[in-house]
């Protein structure tokens, strides 16, 4: 079995930027094509970095996005504590003001809230959203775009990559957007509902020959509470392969979905340090990535860095660590790393040491799609 592990390198050709890029993007476009709702989201949180001072301004002013929207986290996180919850409660004066000034993703007020601190922190927490809406936006719109002609033909490379697997072979993809699956399921070797390793609890599942495992959630997955999920019916028809026809369509993509729409978010992880892992579609798939690293005969690594933000994703890879020591004379996995980056071949060898490269077990190759 052969394990294909693609980073937001292995996008690039395909016309999606680097992390580092990635915002800069997204306000690209969003002034470009946004219409005046999305426009409104990312003016918030322009806006709240403008307003931002000292510390604070220079992390959310920072180029690497990981870095800067980690901040956010930590404010959320910081309202789970118990003192600041305390605090929070001991500092609303008025409850049913401030339950819809949240309610409707605004800022708690002086008159339902006097304490500045407390104030802030749920500003801090609450600009996560509106960004969550931007990303999802701009990842939705590249999602429609990537069917037409233009886009086919800059997939070449990663169309040759995936022409090379077979019936049981494995993607493990950090990346948010659906080249691959659109790649797969035009040659019906992939489908949505036993394709994602997600189990939506379906007794007549249609078979999925290749499985493409998003550790980081993908576009167009909304969640609902900590173990129900859908997708949007829009994401299922972009990928212009007639899933809607099929009998399984409507348990995936409900017909009430814009009922309760607004009481879910999108199911991906934005670029942060802090990646949450508690739905159980993200359990399921993280389990599914580690056993198909354990089994895997072959591992070809495209465009990962080996980022310090994926700690998960790092603990994932050393499983890789563990079966090459354990082989007692020949080890049962050959991996190799394409990458154009020396930076990021060094941190490769760092992470794997030198013996198993000497060893030919662990190969680099200075190459992209």
């Amino acid at each position: 079995m052969k394990v294909l592990v693609l980073g937001a390198g292995a996008s690039v050709s395909s016309g999606y930027p680097l992390t580092v890029d990635l915002l800069e993007e997204v306000q690209n476009r969003i002034k470009q094509r946004g219409n005046s709702a999305i426009r409104e989201q990312w003016g918030k949180w322009e806006e709240f970095k403008k307003q931002s001072k000292g510390l604070e301004s220079l992390i959310l002013n920072t180029r690497n996005p990981e870095v800067a929207l980690t901040i956010l986290d930590l404010a959320g996180f910081s309202l789970q504590d118990n003192v600041v919850r305390s605090k929070l409660e001991s500092s609303i004066r008025d409850h049913d003001q401030a339950f819809q000034e949240v309610w409707g993703g605004n800022s708690l007020s002086p008159e339902s809230c006097p304490d500045e601190e407390i104030r802030h922190i749920f500003e801090v927490s609450l600009i996560r959203n509106p960004l969550r809406q931007c990303l999802s936006w701009y990842f939705s719109q590249r999602h429609a775009e990537d069917k037409n002609g233009n886009f086919y033909v800059m997939r070449n490379s990663l169309r040759d990559l995936l022409s090379n697997l077979e019936t049981g072979d494995v993607v493990i993809t950090f990346n948010w957007d659906t080249i691959v699956e659109r790649e797969l399921g035009s040659k019906e070797l992939w489908n949505p509902v036993t394709g994602y390793g997600i189990n939506f609890k379906l007794d007549s599942s249609p078979p999925s020959s290749i499985c493409v495992l998003k550790p980081h959630g993908s576009v167009g997955w909304r969640r609902f509470g900590s173990e129900s999920m859908f997708m949007d019916e829009e994401f299922l028809q972009e990928f212009n392969s007639g899933f809607e026809k099929e009998s399984w369509f409507r348990t995936i993509s409900p017909e009430n979905i814009k009922d309760f729409e607004n009481m879910t978010r999108s199911l991906f992880e934005y670029p942060t340090f802090l990646k949450e892992t508690g739905h159980r579609a993200y359990l399921d798939i993280w389990s599914d990535s580690l056993d198909a690293l354990a089994r895997a005969e072959k591992v070809d690594i495209w465009g990962y860095s080996l980022p310090t933000s994926d700690s998960a994703a790092v603990v994932l890879m050393t499983s890789l660590i563990g079966r090459l020591q354990r082989a007692r004379v020949i080890p049962d996995v050959q991996i190799t790393i394409h990458d154009p980056s020396e930076e990021t071949r060094n941190r490769w060898r760092d992470f794997f040491g030198l013996t198993f490269f000497s060893q030919g077990v662990v190969d680099l190759k200075e190459e992209r799609l």
